[in-house]
């Protein structure tokens, strides 16, 4: 069991959020967001055309393959 020192100091320590040293610059966060939704816009243009193109194969396939197997029922 703790004693009532150390319980009173160890609730001391857990109740600050921040130590009062230490220093928090709430810049970097805006500035992190900022770059992520830049690079992602930088990117989106070819993601979409990849997602676009695949799943143009992808149902072109389909559709020539349907094709295929009503020629060979004929």
């Amino acid at each position: 069991m703790l004693s009532d020192s150390e319980s009173s100091g160890r609730s001391q320590r857990e109740s600050r959020y921040v130590d009062t040293d230490e220093t928090i610059d709430n810049q970097e966060a805006p500035n992190a967001l900022n770059g992520f939704t830049d690079r992602l816009q930088s990117s989106a243009r070819q993601v979409s055309k990849g997602i676009i193109g695949s799943t143009k194969e992808s149902v072109l396939g389909l559709v020539d393959q349907s094709i295929q197997n009503w020629r060979c029922l004929i």
